[in-house]
């Protein structure tokens, strides 16, 4: 679940997802019998990731999110794509390149609740 999303100054990006945990009793949601409400608590663990100097970022509400066969990734809940339409936005809308200011990444994080897409020529700092 994500827990913070921050855009601290001009250049840096943090994002805080954690593990969920389950509440203890059941409910009914949208006719669906026997759901059980997830939380973050003190107990979850948190994972924080960094981004300094970003190119774009783009936050998507989960239930709105669509994949594409185009996208070629490594990972599953934080993904590094070689090919992605996101990228192509970034270096077709903006001057960024991989000349400058160089390399260019996209990483995405996937929660319960959102995705989160970074375009960077940094690796993000990832703590707990």
């Amino acid at each position: 679940m994500t827990n913070k999303i921050e855009h601290i100054g001009d250049f840096i990006l943090k994002v805080e997802i954690g593990i969920p945990e389950t509440g203890d009793k059941t409910e009914t949601i949208g006719g669906i019998k026997d759901v059980q409400p997830l939380f973050l608590s003190d107990k979850s663990t948190i994972f924080k990731f960094e981004f300094r100097n970003f190119v774009s970022y783009s936050i998507t509400e989960e239930m709105f999110v669509k994949n594409s066969e185009y996208d070629v990734f490594e990972g599953a809940w934080v993904r590094l794509y070689s090919n992605s339409h996101f990228k192509d936005f970034v270096q077709k809308t903006t001057w960024a390149s991989d000349e400058y200011p160089g390399e260019l990444h996209h990483f995405q994080i996937n929660s319960y609740s959102h995705r989160i897409d970074v375009v960077t020529s940094f690796l993000p700092q990832v703590t707990t």
